[in-house]
C-alpha cells in the first residue's frame, strides 16, 4: 500500500478530501493530515511517503516551498498541488520541482478519485520495473560470481553500466 499525506492549513479541506476519497480503493494510505509544512517535513523525516498533496498557499512555508524541500531530499515522492491561484507563475514552478499533478480548488471526487488513480498506476510501474531490476541484477550477480558463462558476464556488464 502507497503512503499519503496531506498538507493544507484550512482544516474543512483537510477533513473534506480524506473523509470523502475512499484510499484503499486506489492503494494509498492516508498517513496523516497536516495543517503546515513544517508538520509534513517531520513525517518524511521518520516515514516513507510515496505521495504528498499539498495547498499551495500557506503560511510560514507554502506549498511551492515544501515542493522544493521534497525535490530536493526525498525525489522520488510524488506531489500534487491543489489551489485556490490560476497563475501560470505557480504552475511554472510547480514544474520546475518536478510536481505531478496542479489542480484548481474546488476539486471534485471524481477529479480526485482519478488523480490518484493515474498515481497508483504510475507507483505500480515503478515498483514493477524496481523489482525486475532487482531481480535481474541478482540474476546477473549469480552468474558473474559463478562464472558459469563468459556471454552472461558481457551481457550482465554492459547492462548495469
Amino acid at each position: 500500500m502507497y503512503k499519503a499525506i496531506l498538507v493544507d492549513d484550512e482544516s474543512i479541506i483537510r477533513n473534506a478530501i480524506s473523509t470523502t476519497i475512499d484510499w484503499n480503493k486506489f492503494n494509498f494510505e492516508l498517513v496523516d493530515t497536516c495543517q503546515n509544512a513544517t508538520q509534513a517535513i517531520e513525517i518524511l523525516k521518520h516515514t516513507h511517503i510515496d505521495l504528498i498533496i499539498t495547498d499551495i498557499c500557506m503560511p510560514h512555508m507554502d506549498g511551492l516551498e515544501l515542493s522544493s524541500y521534497v525535490y530536493n531530499n526525498y525525489p522520488d515522492t510524488s506531489i500534487v498541488i491543489i489551489s485556490g491561484y490560476d497563475d501560470f507563475n505557480y504552475a511554472k514552478a510547480a514544474i520546475r520541482y518536478n510536481v505531478t499533478e496542479y489542480l484548481l480548488k474546488p476539486v471534485t471526487a471524481d477529479e480526485f478519485s482519478q488523480i490518484l488513480l493515474k498515481l497508483k498506476n504510475t507507483l505500480d510501474e515503478k515498483t514493477k520495473k524496481q523489482k525486475n531490476k532487482l531481480r535481474n541484477s541478482k540474476i546477473c550477480n549469480s552468474f558473474w560470481n559463478n562464472r558459469s558463462n563468459n556471454r552472461c558476464k558481457i551481457i550482465c556488464k554492459s547492462s548495469y553500466k
